[in-house]
Order: C-alpha cells, then sequence, then structure tokens
C-alpha cells in the first residue's frame, strides 16, 4: 500500500505546488547527454529520460529543487553521495563503453566499477529487468549513437601533483606522505582490492580504472573510506553479490583519510592529490549528520 503523505502543514497541500509548476513546469523536449537519432537512441531516450528519470540524481538542482537543464546529467548531490555526471562526454572521460554500461545495469557491476548508494536500489529494482534490447538501447541513449572514444588511464599522478594536503597537522601531501598511504592500501585495501588495484572478477571491483577512483570530484572515493558500502546480497538474474566495504572512519584521521585517497586517485586513477584533511572532515561531519555510521 502507498503510505500517506507526511509532509506538515501547509506544505502538504498541492495546490501550493501551482507557482513552482508555474516557474519551472515546460512542455519542451527534455535536453540529452549525447547525440543520435537511431531507433536504438530513441528507444533510450524514452526509457532514460521519461521511465528512468535519470536526471532525478544525476542532474544538479537550484535553489528551488528544480533540475538545472542546463547542465543536463552533469553530476548532482541531492544525498550523502554524489550521483556523478552521466554525459556521454563525462562517461568517455572515466573510459565507459556502451558494452560495460550495459553489464553495469543489468548486474551492478562491471570493469569500471560496482553500483553503490541508491544506484544499487535501481539495479536491483529496475534495470535488471530490461530486455536485452532496452538494456542496449538505454546504454546506447547514454554514449550515443557514435560514442566519443573511452580516454585510456591516464598515467599515475606525480606526487606532488595536487596543491592540497593531506596531513592532519597541515602538511604537505609529498612523497612521503604518499609512500605512508601505500601502506594504509596494503594494510587496509589490498587483502581485496589487490596489491595494485586490479580487484577480483566478479567479486571485487578493481580500484585501477574505477569510474569513482577517476572522478575529478574525490567525494564518493573519501566517502567510500569513511563509511563503507554495505553488501549486497544476491538476487535472481542479479545484480552481482558483492561482499560490502568497511568504512575506516573509526581507525583513520583526516589526515590519512586525504593521504589515502590521494595515494588511490594517483596511483590507480591518474588523478592530483589534492583531497585536503579539512574536505575529509566535512565530509565525516556530513556523514554523521546524515545518520552514516562506519559499515562494519
Amino acid at each position: 500500500p502507498n503510505t500517506k503523505p507526511a509532509l506538515p502543514f501547509p506544505f502538504n497541500l498541492r495546490v501550493l505546488m501551482f507557482g513552482w509548476k508555474t516557474l519551472f513546469l515546460s512542455s519542451a523536449p527534455l535536453p540529452v547527454g549525447s547525440q543520435g537519432q537511431s531507433p536504438a537512441w530513441l528507444r533510450g531516450q524514452y526509457l532514460g529520460n521519461v521511465m528512468g528519470h535519470c536526471a532525478e540524481c544525476h542532474t544538479p538542482r537550484g535553489m528551488f529543487g528544480q533540475m538545472q537543464k542546463d547542465r543536463w546529467l552533469q553530476g548532482g548531490t541531492l544525498s550523502l553521495f554524489t550521483a556523478p555526471g552521466i554525459t556521454a562526454e563525462a562517461l568517455a572521460a572515466r573510459g565507459w563503453t556502451r558494452e560495460g554500461m550495459a553489464q553495469f545495469l543489468q548486474t551492478g557491476f562491471s570493469a569500471h566499477g560496482s553500483a553503490f548508494d541508491e544506484m544499487h536500489e535501481v539495479i536491483a529494482n529496475s534495470t535488471r529487468y530490461l530486455t536485452a534490447e532496452d538494456m542496449t538501447a538505454l546504454s546506447t541513449f547514454l554514449l550515443g549513437d557514435n560514442p566519443p572514444a573511452p580516454q585510456p588511464l591516464p598515467a599515475a599522478a606525480p606526487p606532488d601533483s595536487g596543491t592540497g594536503n593531506s596531513a592532519g597537522n597541515g602538511a604537505g601531501n609529498g612523497a612521503g606522505t604518499l609512500d605512508a598511504a601505500r601502506g594504509h592500501y596494503m594494510a587496509l585495501c589490498a587483502s581485496c582490492h589487490g596489491s595494485e588495484g586490479l580487484g577480483r572478477s566478479l567479486t571485487m571491483p578493481p580500484l585501477k580504472g574505477n569510474s569513482t577512483v577517476r572522478q575529478a570530484d574525490a567525494r564518493n572515493l573519501v566517502l567510500a573510506i569513511l563509511v563503507g558500502l554495505p553488501k549486497h546480497p544476491a538476487t535472481q538474474q542479479g545484480p552481482t553479490p558483492l561482499p560490502g566495504m568497511p568504512g575506516f572512519m573509526q581507525e583513520l584521521t583526516d589526515g590519512e583519510v586525504a593521504a589515502l585517497a590521494n595515494y588511490t586517485r594517483t596511483a590507480l586513477g591518474g588523478q592530483p592529490a589534492d583531497v585536503t584533511a579539512a574536505q575529509v572532515a566535512d565530509l565525516r561531519s556530513a556523514a554523521g549528520k546524515s545518520g552514516h555510521k562506519a559499515a562494519p
């Protein structure tokens, strides 16, 4: 049964939506994040924009909660984790292919990484039930009829490639700090993800080239280190069961988390070491306010 609205008066009065709709509701076609005209792309446009409403999470919002249509599918944050940009260019920049996207939408797991947070619910409750044709159509719509070439993993960034600091006392994030962070990686991460970050086929996502590790914004990576990721049980037709990941909020200081994130970004994602202890502290506070605790 549907649940009754729990909004307090006067926000429970739907008539108040009239003003919002006057400002923001439009009959104009919704924007797209790729280009195409093939039957598969058009079918995927219907699935992604209408039935799947991908933009609800993956598009930033304005101060009144409206989706910013000029930044369609460029990424948004509604809860703790960020839904990353999924325009064709943004996906290609993180190495995605149409084949990898189709596998991800079906199983929640691919060479590009694994689904977590709300995206796992989307796959578990929705996209895994798509037909093979619709899975191809949605992947075609996201990346386009002529997908941009997936960008290869950049070479490991040099230790001094970032401007932020990762040490708790404000010291710089030089080679010594990242060397210490590798020690944390080997102690906390390597037993599952491998010493070189290659993961395990269909059971443990790789970190080398991982879409989250390759994001310019390190928010999701830092949060994964802090609060971990839940265990995903096996279900009929998928998604792929994953053992979950413990959070290290209690074990690591803000500086150590920043250093570990910077090591992962530079060594396995070709990104700069620009995560700071202050940024980690802010995300630790946000996780606490949202009720997230470190996963066991």
